[in-house]
């Protein structure tokens, strides 16, 4: 059908159901193959936050930082700084906290 290459207006396109299947059929190793990565990459998260739980405070910290930055692209507006965002969230742990939380991932990383 090719309705992407002919969008003058840039509009967002969708496949449609016959264009779909076509490409479920040309992607089926591709899905394959993303799949089993997707699975060992969660696999690999949830040991990294069992052995330090700090990750999910990191994680949220970056997750605020993101919405707040979305939020000044999608306004229009310009940010004065992510970085107190992140600091904020990031660094509730006092620094020794936070050093033991980067120790413990390089002694798991690289071996005691």
């Amino acid at each position: 059908d090719g309705n992407a290459m002919n969008n003058p207006n840039k509009t967002k396109q969708y496949p449609t159901e016959s264009e779909k299947e076509e490409l479920k059929e040309m992607l089926f190793l591709d899905n394959m193959i993303y799949d089993f990565f997707r699975q060992k990459l969660k696999r690999q998260w949830q040991t990294a936050i069992e052995e330090t739980p700090e990750l999910i405070a990191m994680r949220d910290a970056l997750k605020c930082a993101h919405d707040t930055l979305l939020g000044y692209i999608q306004d229009g507006t310009t940010p004065p700084t992510i970085f107190p965002t992140i600091s904020r969230r990031f660094y509730t742990m006092n620094t020794y906290e936070f050093t033991q939380v980067l120790l413990r991932r390089q002694q798991r990383i690289y071996g005691a």
